[in-house]
C-alpha cells in the first residue's frame, strides 16, 4: 500500500500539505536454520541478505519530504507482529494467538459459539505456560522465542485479524502494565514516534 502514500506528496517532493506518518514493515524475513538458530533470508530479487540500514534509508529517500511533514516509520526487521513477539508485549500477543487458534478450530468444526470468560482465562493461562516452556527450551533466546510466537500467524495456524482483536482486548485489560511498556520499549518505538508525528509528544517541552 506504499504506492498510496505519494498521493499527499507534491511532485517536487519538497513538501506535504499535511502531517503524514507512513508506518510500514521492512519485510526482512527470518527463518529457522537446521541448527535451530534464526537467520535472515536472502532477497529473492537480489540473492543477497538485505542490510537493515540500507533498507531504511531507501524508504526515507523515497517517501520523506524535505519539510518533514511526511515521514516513514519502519519496523526494525520483519513485520509488526514479529516486532510485538520480540517486545515486552510478547506474552500478551501469545495469549491472543492462543485464543485465535481456539476460534479457528471451532469455526472449522462449524462451532460458532462465542468464547466465554472462563475459557478466555483458561487459554491465557495455557498460553503463559507454553511460553514459559518455550523460554526454557530456547534458553531465553529472544529471536527463537519471537520466531516461535510469530510462526503461528505466519503459518496461518491462527487468524491475524482475530488475534489482533483479542490482543486489543488483552492490552486494554492490562493498560496499567502496558502503558509504560509502550512508552519505553525500543522494539516498538517506531509506532509511538509515528503517532507523535501526527499528534503531539507529551514529553516535548514545546507543547507545554
Amino acid at each position: 500500500l506504499l504506492r498510496y502514500a505519494k498521493i499527499l506528496m507534491k511532485k517536487n517532493k519538497i513538501e506535504s500539505p499535511l502531517k503524514v506518518a507512513i508506518v510500514t514493515d521492512l519485510d526482512i524475513a527470518q527463518y529457522r536454520a537446521n541448527d535451530g538458530s534464526i537467520k535472515t533470508k536472502k532477497r529473492r530479487q537480489t540473492g543477497l541478505i538485505p542490510d537493515i540500514e540500507d533498507e531504511k534509508q531507501s524508504l526515507t529517500a523515497e517517501f520523506n519530504t524535505n519539510d518533514n511533514n511526511m515521514k516513514v516509520y519502519s519496523s526494525p526487521l520483519w513485520t509488526l507482529e514479529y516486532d510485538l513477539a520480540k517486545s515486552q508485549l510478547s506474552s500478551y500477543l501469545n495469549q491472543a494467538i492462543r485464543i485465535a487458534q481456539l476460534s479457528k478450530s471451532r469455526i472449522s468444526k462449524r462451532n460458532y459459539k462465542g468464547i466465554k470468560r472462563e475459557e478466555f482465562i483458561k487459554y491465557c493461562s495455557m498460553a503463559d505456560k507454553e511460553l514459559a516452556i518455550l523460554k526454557e527450551s530456547s534458553t531465553s533466546d529472544i529471536d527463537k522465542i519471537a520466531f516461535a510466537i510469530y510462526d503461528k500467524l505466519f503459518s496461518k495456524k491462527a487468524s491475524k485479524a482475530v488475534a489482533a482483536q483479542w490482543l486489543s482486548e488483552i492490552l486494554l485489560q492490562n493498560k496499567d502494565i502496558v502503558k509504560p511498556i509502550l512508552e519505553s520499549d525500543l522494539q516498538i518505538n517506531y509506532l509511538k514516534e509515528a503517532i507523535y508525528h501526527v499528534t503531539e509528544n507529551p514529553n516535548d517541552s514545546n507543547n507545554t
